[in-house]
């Protein structure tokens, strides 16, 4: 599907109906109705409904209908306009584009974002990352974010906000978390938790990383000589530091306060997002629902 065209998809009631549909969002029609205890509604035609369709009780004296959308986010909301933003974050445009081609108000842009990115923080936030494995190939950095400034009485304080990763050269997959000590028994302690044994570790060859020793094949790489290794071209650790150019800009911009919820969409994006609209569309309709 071409995005330039998902718009008028949208604006259709029985796209959008496929779409919950096929991702059985929609309300189960076993249900017993709550004011005539009957059986099984039956999907009837509402033009006027988001969907079009509306659940209806089979009780002969009975009126009682059922959103099919009962329960979720997008209840009593402009499904049509949630979904093309949900469209838009997938694609990751910009809020002054969507603004400029849709006329939306900029609120109502932002705040589903927000919503999104709280969506994909507590997704990312559940999961237990396990990266490498015998023989498998990892980079692991850390890299200054930025730094964020604060009052503190009468003073103007600042606190530089550190970002530990670690990305498989193979699968591209990654763990990323923010650290408040860059000393190396935190990193050790993360690279422990994180890391399967037999994993083949390469770093630069800060002290940080030398107590990184048990379980692990490790070779560093002198950045301040080389970016990679003269004798071997397999020493280096130029997909995390591709890895840290991709996140700074992806963050550029975002506010301050929001920069763990930005971090965790990058993550998830690069677990869970592919090459196909349509199956991220469906995959995130179903974490937003």
């Amino acid at each position: 599907m071409n995005f330039v065209d998902f718009k008028s998809f949208c604006e259709s009631k029985a796209y959008l109906f496929n779409l919950f549909s096929s991702n059985n969002l929609i309300e189960n029609e076993n249900l017993v109705c709550l004011k005539c205890k009957c059986f099984n509604y039956c999907v009837k035609i509402r033009e006027k409904e988001p969907l079009g369709k509306v659940l209806k009780c089979p009780g002969k004296d009975c009126k009682n209908e059922r959103t099919l959308l009962k329960n979720s986010f997008f209840q009593n909301k402009k499904i049509s306009k949630i979904v093309y933003l949900a469209g838009a974050f997938i694609k990751n445009k910009s809020i002054a584009s969507i603004i400029e081609d849709t006329g939306f108000d900029e609120k109502t842009v932002y705040k589903h974002f927000n919503y999104f990115r709280r969506k994909c923080h507590e997704k990312v936030e559940n999961m237990d990352f396990k990266l490498g494995g015998v023989g498998i190939e990892v980079e692991i950095d850390e890299s200054h974010l930025f730094t964020r400034k604060y009052h503190r009485g009468n003073m103007l304080a600042s606190e530089q906000i550190w970002v530990f990763g670690i990305i498989e050269r193979i699968s591209k997959k990654v763990y990323l978390t923010v650290i408040e000590r860059r000393d190396g028994e935190t990193l050790s302690r993360i690279i422990n938790d994180v890391l399967l044994p037999g994993t083949i570790i390469f770093s630069d060859s800060w002290r940080g990383y030398n107590l990184v020793r048990q379980n692990f094949e490790t070779y560093s790489i002198n950045h301040k000589l080389h970016f990679v290794d003269p004798l071997n071209n397999n020493i280096h650790t130029n997909n995390i530091e591709r890895l840290w150019r991709s996140l700074k800009n992806d963050i550029r911009g975002c506010q301050v306060e929001n920069y763990e919820y930005h971090l965790k969409e990058f993550i998830y994006r690069r677990y869970f997002f592919s090459t196909s609209f349509e199956e991220n569309l469906n995959l995130f309709i179903k974490l937003i629902y």
